[in-house]
């Protein structure tokens, strides 16, 4: 049996200088990036944007575990910070618990969110082509 093909769509449109306004289904999200690179720096870069994007995919999937399990997750936060290197990127990750959680289920829930659909979309294999 085929695996299922799961399509997401967005469309950007490039507005003045270097904004760039995004449509996700109903929502729209803007970015920008910093004056020293030529733009107003209005909205996060497409960076921040990113980790941002893996940030809240990875607590959503931590909650969803944490929920079934019973476990009180409520203010939870990941940090996500990203270092380029010559032939690769680290994206180091500092996630703080709420004093409720043992340290197996803070482990579990570690554990898990390298697990999220996002994360599997960056360690996986992915690949870009252009639709003509």
């Amino acid at each position: 049996m085929p695996a299922e093909v799961m399509k997401i769509h967005v469309t950007a449109v490039l507005g003045e200088g270097y904004e760039i306004t995004t449509s996700a289904g109903k929502h729209k999200i803007e970015s920008d990036v910093p004056e020293s690179l030529g733009g107003k720096d209005h909205a996060p870069d497409p960076e921040e944007l990113f980790l941002a994007s893996l940030a809240s995919c990875k607590l959503i999937t931590m909650k969803m575990v944490a929920q079934h399990k019973l476990w009180d997750t409520n203010g939870m936060s990941l940090t996500l910070s990203m270092q380029r290197e010559e032939k690769k990127t680290i994206i180091h990750q500092t996630i703080s618990f709420p004093g409720n959680l043992t340290v197996e289920q803070q482990d579990k829930l570690r554990e898990i969110s390298h697990k999220c659909p996002v994360a599997r979309i960056v360690t996986g294999e992915v690949e870009i082509s252009d639709a003509v």
